[in-house]
Protein backbone atom coordinates (compact mmCIF):
# COMPACT_ATOMS: atom_id res chain seq x y z
CA UNK A 1 0.00 0.00 0.00
CA UNK A 2 1.70 3.47 -1.05
CA UNK A 3 0.78 6.82 0.69
CA UNK A 4 -1.73 7.55 -2.12
CA UNK A 5 -3.79 4.59 -0.76
CA UNK A 6 -3.18 4.99 2.95
CA UNK A 7 -4.92 8.85 1.90
CA UNK A 8 -7.58 7.54 0.05
CA UNK A 9 -8.29 5.10 2.79
CA UNK A 10 -8.11 7.20 5.97
CA UNK A 11 -10.19 9.77 4.09
CA UNK A 12 -12.98 7.02 3.34
CA UNK A 13 -13.07 5.74 6.80
CA UNK A 14 -12.95 9.54 8.49
CA UNK A 15 -16.11 10.19 6.30
CA UNK A 16 -18.23 6.76 6.88
CA UNK A 17 -17.81 7.71 10.60
CA UNK A 18 -18.99 11.14 10.29
CA UNK A 19 -16.17 12.77 11.01
CA UNK A 20 -13.91 16.09 10.38
CA UNK A 21 -10.16 16.96 9.22
CA UNK A 22 -10.02 18.96 11.89
CA UNK A 23 -12.29 16.23 14.73
CA UNK A 24 -9.44 13.62 13.13
CA UNK A 25 -6.52 15.86 14.16
CA UNK A 26 -7.86 16.54 17.57
CA UNK A 27 -8.09 12.61 17.81
CA UNK A 28 -4.43 11.65 16.53
CA UNK A 29 -2.73 14.12 17.81
CA UNK A 30 -1.86 15.64 14.42
CA UNK A 31 -2.19 19.13 12.83
CA UNK A 32 -5.48 19.72 9.96
CA UNK A 33 -2.70 20.30 7.67
CA UNK A 34 -0.74 17.12 8.45
CA UNK A 35 -4.00 15.48 7.74
CA UNK A 36 -4.92 16.99 4.85
CA UNK A 37 -1.33 16.11 3.32
CA UNK A 38 -2.17 12.50 4.30
CA UNK A 39 -5.79 12.39 2.71
CA UNK A 40 -4.21 14.02 -0.54
CA UNK A 41 -0.94 11.82 -0.87
CA UNK A 42 1.13 14.10 -0.32
CA UNK A 43 2.62 13.00 2.75
CA UNK A 44 5.96 12.67 1.29
CA UNK A 45 7.60 12.37 4.24
CA UNK A 46 5.40 9.86 6.24
CA UNK A 47 6.79 7.00 7.74
CA UNK A 48 4.81 3.72 8.21
CA UNK A 49 5.08 3.30 11.91
CA UNK A 50 6.89 2.08 14.66
CA UNK A 51 5.90 -0.45 17.65
CA UNK A 52 6.40 2.07 20.24
CA UNK A 53 4.87 5.35 18.89
CA UNK A 54 2.06 3.65 16.66
CA UNK A 55 1.16 1.10 18.53
CA UNK A 56 1.90 0.96 22.16
CA UNK A 57 1.28 4.98 22.26
CA UNK A 58 -1.97 4.77 20.83
CA UNK A 59 -3.71 2.64 22.08
CA UNK A 60 -2.54 3.43 25.28
CA UNK A 61 -4.16 6.79 24.27
CA UNK A 62 -7.30 5.30 23.28
CA UNK A 63 -7.91 2.53 25.91
CA UNK A 64 -9.83 4.82 28.45
CA UNK A 65 -10.12 2.25 31.68
CA UNK A 66 -9.39 -0.41 29.82
CA UNK A 67 -5.47 0.69 29.00
CA UNK A 68 -3.73 -1.92 31.13
CA UNK A 69 -5.39 -4.73 29.66
CA UNK A 70 -5.31 -3.48 26.12
CA UNK A 71 -1.30 -2.59 26.66
CA UNK A 72 -0.50 -6.38 28.11
CA UNK A 73 -2.33 -7.69 24.97
CA UNK A 74 -0.85 -5.96 23.22
CA UNK A 75 2.76 -7.18 24.25
CA UNK A 76 1.44 -11.09 24.04
CA UNK A 77 0.84 -10.05 20.50
CA UNK A 78 4.20 -8.21 19.55
CA UNK A 79 5.69 -11.59 21.52
CA UNK A 80 3.99 -13.97 19.50
CA UNK A 81 4.84 -11.91 16.17
CA UNK A 82 8.66 -11.98 17.01
CA UNK A 83 8.48 -15.65 17.79
CA UNK A 84 6.69 -16.62 14.96
CA UNK A 85 8.98 -14.27 12.62
CA UNK A 86 5.67 -12.72 11.41
CA UNK A 87 7.08 -9.76 9.05
CA UNK A 88 3.39 -8.96 8.10
CA UNK A 89 2.75 -7.48 11.41
CA UNK A 90 1.85 -3.71 9.67
CA UNK A 91 0.04 -0.72 11.41
CA UNK A 92 -3.43 -2.37 9.51
CA UNK A 93 -2.67 -5.88 11.29
CA UNK A 94 -3.53 -4.37 14.88
CA UNK A 95 -7.34 -2.93 15.57
CA UNK A 96 -9.41 -1.57 18.62
CA UNK A 97 -12.77 -2.51 18.84
CA UNK A 98 -15.20 -0.05 19.79
CA UNK A 99 -18.87 0.54 20.62
CA UNK A 100 -18.52 4.54 19.59
CA UNK A 101 -15.37 6.02 17.81
CA UNK A 102 -15.53 8.83 20.75
CA UNK A 103 -16.26 7.45 24.02
CA UNK A 104 -15.56 4.00 23.57
CA UNK A 105 -14.77 1.86 25.07
CA UNK A 106 -12.07 0.27 23.14
CA UNK A 107 -10.72 -2.77 23.32
CA UNK A 108 -7.43 -4.39 21.09
CA UNK A 109 -9.46 -6.83 18.69
CA UNK A 110 -8.05 -10.83 18.77
CA UNK A 111 -4.93 -11.31 16.98
CA UNK A 112 -5.60 -11.58 12.81
CA UNK A 113 -3.91 -12.33 9.66
CA UNK A 114 -0.85 -13.92 11.21
CA UNK A 115 1.93 -15.19 9.09
CA UNK A 116 5.30 -17.09 9.04
CA UNK A 117 6.57 -15.07 5.87
CA UNK A 118 10.38 -15.61 7.34
CA UNK A 119 9.56 -19.32 6.01
CA UNK A 120 9.39 -18.27 2.37
CA UNK A 121 11.48 -14.64 2.97
CA UNK A 122 14.39 -15.57 4.68
CA UNK A 123 15.58 -12.59 5.24
CA UNK A 124 12.57 -10.77 6.13
CA UNK A 125 12.25 -8.27 8.64
CA UNK A 126 9.29 -6.92 10.79
CA UNK A 127 6.91 -4.67 9.18
CA UNK A 128 7.35 -1.75 11.80
CA UNK A 129 10.53 -0.43 13.30
CA UNK A 130 11.25 -0.99 16.96
CA UNK A 131 14.19 1.31 18.67
CA UNK A 132 14.53 2.32 14.92
CA UNK A 133 15.14 -0.79 13.25
CA UNK A 134 13.47 -3.36 11.27
CA UNK A 135 16.22 -6.42 12.13
CA UNK A 136 13.74 -8.70 14.83
CA UNK A 137 14.72 -7.73 18.41
CA UNK A 138 17.01 -9.36 20.88
CA UNK A 139 15.74 -10.65 24.44
CA UNK A 140 16.60 -7.77 25.85
CA UNK A 141 15.17 -5.57 23.51
CA UNK A 142 11.91 -7.74 23.70
CA UNK A 143 11.60 -6.90 27.41
CA UNK A 144 12.31 -3.44 27.13
CA UNK A 145 9.31 -3.32 24.64
CA UNK A 146 7.72 -4.65 27.94
CA UNK A 147 8.07 -1.44 29.68
CA UNK A 148 6.20 0.58 26.74
CA UNK A 149 3.27 -1.96 27.70
CA UNK A 150 3.53 -0.58 31.32
CA UNK A 151 4.85 -4.15 32.45
CA UNK A 152 6.79 -5.00 35.46
CA UNK A 153 10.31 -7.05 34.10
CA UNK A 154 8.76 -9.81 35.94
CA UNK A 155 5.26 -9.92 34.31
CA UNK A 156 7.34 -9.36 31.38
CA UNK A 157 9.59 -12.17 31.48
CA UNK A 158 6.10 -14.55 32.60
CA UNK A 159 4.37 -13.25 29.04
CA UNK A 160 7.66 -14.02 27.11
CA UNK A 161 7.89 -17.70 28.88
CA UNK A 162 4.14 -18.49 28.18
CA UNK A 163 4.33 -17.85 24.50
CA UNK A 164 8.11 -19.17 24.32
CA UNK A 165 5.63 -22.46 25.88
CA UNK A 166 2.54 -21.90 23.31
CA UNK A 167 5.19 -22.17 19.91
CA UNK A 168 6.75 -25.13 21.31
CA UNK A 169 3.42 -26.84 22.38
CA UNK A 170 1.41 -26.08 19.50
CA UNK A 171 5.27 -26.91 16.52
CA UNK A 172 4.00 -30.68 16.76
CA UNK A 173 0.55 -30.46 15.94
CA UNK A 174 1.50 -27.67 13.15
CA UNK A 175 4.09 -30.02 11.36
CA UNK A 176 1.62 -32.97 11.71
CA UNK A 177 -1.28 -30.68 9.40
CA UNK A 178 1.75 -30.00 7.15
CA UNK A 179 3.23 -33.79 6.24
CA UNK A 180 -0.72 -34.68 6.56
CA UNK A 181 -1.31 -32.66 3.15
CA UNK A 182 1.95 -33.34 1.50
CA UNK A 183 3.77 -30.28 2.42
CA UNK A 184 6.14 -31.11 4.81
CA UNK A 185 9.29 -29.36 3.75
CA UNK A 186 6.63 -26.09 4.48
CA UNK A 187 5.41 -27.44 7.52
CA UNK A 188 9.73 -27.62 8.48
CA UNK A 189 10.36 -24.31 7.14
CA UNK A 190 7.97 -22.38 9.43
CA UNK A 191 9.20 -24.88 12.47
CA UNK A 192 12.87 -23.70 11.50
CA UNK A 193 11.91 -20.31 12.23
CA UNK A 194 9.77 -20.51 14.63
CA UNK A 195 12.48 -21.84 16.47
CA UNK A 196 14.84 -18.96 15.47
CA UNK A 197 12.29 -16.76 16.73
CA UNK A 198 12.15 -18.42 20.40
CA UNK A 199 15.72 -18.96 20.32
CA UNK A 200 16.90 -15.12 19.30
CA UNK A 201 14.20 -13.08 20.12
CA UNK A 202 12.32 -14.52 23.28
CA UNK A 203 15.62 -15.95 24.74
CA UNK A 204 13.95 -19.43 25.50
CA UNK A 205 14.97 -22.96 24.12
CA UNK A 206 13.60 -24.20 20.66
CA UNK A 207 11.12 -27.13 20.35
CA UNK A 208 13.15 -30.10 19.06
CA UNK A 209 12.35 -31.30 15.55
CA UNK A 210 12.67 -34.83 14.63
CA UNK A 211 14.88 -35.76 11.27
CA UNK A 212 12.90 -35.08 7.85
CA UNK A 213 10.98 -38.70 7.27
CA UNK A 214 10.27 -39.62 10.64
CA UNK A 215 7.32 -38.76 12.70
CA UNK A 216 7.45 -35.57 14.21
CA UNK A 217 5.37 -36.91 17.11
CA UNK A 218 4.30 -40.17 18.53
CA UNK A 219 2.12 -42.59 15.92
CA UNK A 220 3.15 -44.47 13.17
CA UNK A 221 6.61 -45.95 12.27
CA UNK A 222 9.02 -44.43 9.91
CA UNK A 223 8.34 -47.05 6.94
CA UNK A 224 4.67 -45.67 7.07
CA UNK A 225 6.37 -42.55 5.83
CA UNK A 226 6.27 -41.42 2.24
CA UNK A 227 7.64 -38.04 0.56
CA UNK A 228 5.56 -35.04 0.19
CA UNK A 229 3.97 -33.96 -2.88
CA UNK A 230 5.57 -31.26 -4.93
CA UNK A 231 4.22 -27.82 -3.03
CA UNK A 232 1.80 -26.27 -5.73
CA UNK A 233 2.89 -23.17 -5.98
CA UNK A 234 6.65 -23.93 -5.80
CA UNK A 235 9.12 -23.02 -8.89
CA UNK A 236 12.46 -24.06 -9.96
CA UNK A 237 13.81 -21.40 -8.26
CA UNK A 238 11.61 -21.76 -5.20
CA UNK A 239 13.94 -23.41 -2.11
CA UNK A 240 11.07 -24.93 -0.74
CA UNK A 241 10.35 -26.76 -4.32
CA UNK A 242 10.43 -30.78 -2.82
Amino acid sequence: MDIFEIGETVRRKRKEHGSTQHRLAQLSGMSRTRINQIESGQAFDMKLGSIEKDLFKRVAEFSGNRRKANLEALFRLCVTNFAIRNGDAHLKNFALLFEDAESGPFTLSPAYDLVTTAAWIRTDMMALNHQGSKRWPKPQAVLQLGARARLSRQRAREIVAEVGEGVRTVMPDMLAVFEAHGQAVIGRSIATAWNEGLTTSLGVDPAPLSEPGKPSRGGDAEEDWSPPEPSPFASADDPFAT
